[in-house]
């Protein structure tokens, strides 16, 4: 990455923020109102550690370090145009901008929550603002808007003309999305030394904004309150014709901010800080919550996700709040459960709990979202199945690649009271090339590395044992469905009442 200078502007406002309103130009103004809601704080230098999770920034003006907590859905941004950095491309020695807080652990080093890190930045290049918007005026003819930041110290304007992005969404986005509360980043080469300081925007990021689908509107509140127990921003939802749904979700963030005051009053000097992020695809728009409750040296956070459809249907269920279930079918749990049990086997030792404190099955939906790559992301809190290290353990499905066959009661046979279903359209469903040998009476199942064999009339594969024996009906083979579990790593569901099967698999 290329090197960074700190301009005067960044260092002033650094060194000033807590005592004085600051102009961007870095003049201390006026005192700041102590009944004013904090600030986000910013910190300029070097990573000296990365992980997935974290990154930890050695100041290069004052020495000091903090670690910053990226989330599961880092806002990442490269200081000149402005596009998503993948977490992996920074690195031990790459310098940055990020922008964090207010809310921070008492800890050594302390930690924060990244509101945004920005990196990239060219020698002599003034790197972007980070701020939320306090207040949005749109010029008479439409034109632009005149939008103050940092507690009324600056206004800038941004034209309707001059380039405006979304941040990891595919919304076509204007001025017109700006609202109070939104989340910019702010490009501006220099501003009026006067109070307020005024300035003009060549270009900006909205991190968080008005999402806009063809029936759903998420917009931004800020909760900070005057104290400065309470900070960050909570979405709220409105809808012209889906009023029902969007009073549910409503009332679930009401709940879910209602709550966590309460555990902050409940535990002393705790402070609670909500972020948000939204992830638009064609098909789905997903809203994931992160809540951190901060008792001192360390912080929770509890993850709460909306799943919506993105543009609504002609079909009954018009307007939606999906359930895992509706994306991976009646075998969810089951396929989630194997997902994240092969997840958690593949990691290092000592990521995970393990024992009664380790992951031991879903028992009701999770907290679940879509990213922009198709996958269905199972999430789970901080500390609820892993260290505080490990932050909020995600776990990926591939959508395109989970499969669900259905069977009618009429397509499966009842042999010594198990299930039997076709074998060569399971097998080749989840992946597996199917050969059948007529002098054996054997039918072999190949996946990669992988290979099963049954054969007919007999229980007995690979060294374990079904509970009927594979049979040949109408030219066809039968198989136990538990087969397809046992045998071809996939899993299985009878329903009680009509008698069908599903079986399911991640090919």
């Amino acid at each position: 990455m290329k090197k960074i200078i700190i301009s005067l502007f960044l260092a002033a406002l650094m060194l000033t923020q807590a005592v004085f309103t600051v102009s961007a130009a870095g003049l201390a103004l006026t005192p700041q109102d102590a009944s004013q809601p904090a600030l986000p704080s910013s910190i300029s230098g070097m990573i000296v550690s990365a992980t997935d999770k974290t990154i930890t920034v050695k100041s290069g003006q004052t020495g000091e370090i903090i670690v910053l907590n990226l989330g599961d859905i880092p806002r990442v941004v490269d200081g000149v145009s402005g596009q998503p950095v993948a977490v992996a491309d920074m690195k031990k020695g790459d310098n940055v901008v990020a922008y964090y807080g207010p809310a921070m652990t008492r800890s050594i080093p302390p930690q924060s929550n990244a509101l945004v890190v920005i990196c990239n930045i060219p020698q002599d290049y003034q790197a972007p603002r980070y701020a939320q918007a306090e207040s949005v005026e749109k010029a008479a003819d439409g034109n632009s808007v005149k939008v103050t930041i940092d507690n009324g110290s600056i206004i800038v304007t941004i034209n309707r003309d001059a380039p405006i992005f979304p941040y990891l969404t595919r919304n076509i986005v204007s001025i017109d999305n700006i609202k109070v509360g939104s989340q910019l980043l702010i490009w501006y080469p220099f501003v009026a030394s006067s109070y307020p300081a005024q300035a003009t925007a060549t270009k900006t990021v909205i991190l968080g904004q008005a999402v806009l689908s063809d029936w759903l509107t998420i917009e931004n509140k800020d909760m900070t309150d005057s104290a400065g127990s309470i900070s960050g921003a909570l979405p709220v939802f409105s809808s012209d014709a889906a009023s029902d749904v969007v009073k549910q979700l409503n009332d679930k963030v009401d709940k879910l901010s209602s709550d966590a005051k309460k555990a902050a009053d409940a535990k002393k000097n705790a402070g609670v800080y909500f972020t948000y992020d939204v992830i638009t695809t064609t098909e789905y728009t997903s809203v994931v919550i992160h809540t951190s409750v901060n008792p001192g040296n360390t912080s929770s956070d509890r993850v709460t996700t909306f799943v919506l459809n993105t543009t609504a249907s002609d079909g009954g269920e018009k307007y939606r709040i999906y359930t895992l279930e509706d994306l991976l079918g009646p075998n969810a749990y089951k396929l989630a459960n194997s997902a994240i049990s092969k997840g958690i086997a593949a990691a290092d030792p000592g990521s995970y709990f393990t024992g009664g404190d380790g992951f031991d099955g879903l028992y009701s939906d999770p907290s679940f979202y879509v990213d922009q790559d198709g996958n269905a992301v199972i999430i789970f809190d901080k500390y609820s199945i892993a260290p505080g290290v490990m932050g909020t353990p995600a776990f990926a499905i591939p959508l395109g690649n989970v499969v669900n066959i259905a069977f009618d009661a009429a397509d499966t046979l009842t042999v010594d009271g198990a299930a039997l279903v076709p074998l060569r359209r399971v097998a080749e469903a989840l992946g597996y090339a199917v050969a059948w040998d007529g002098g054996s009476q054997t039918v072999t199942m190949t996946k990669g590395d992988k290979a099963s064999a049954v054969k007919i009339g007999d229980a007995a594969f690979n060294g374990g044992d079904l509970t009927a024996a594979p049979v040949i009906h109408n030219g066809l083979t039968y198989i136990p469905v538990a087969f397809a579990e046992l045998g071809l790593g996939g899993c299985y569901q009878v329903n009680p009442k009509t008698g069908g099967v599903t079986v399911s698999a991640v090919r």
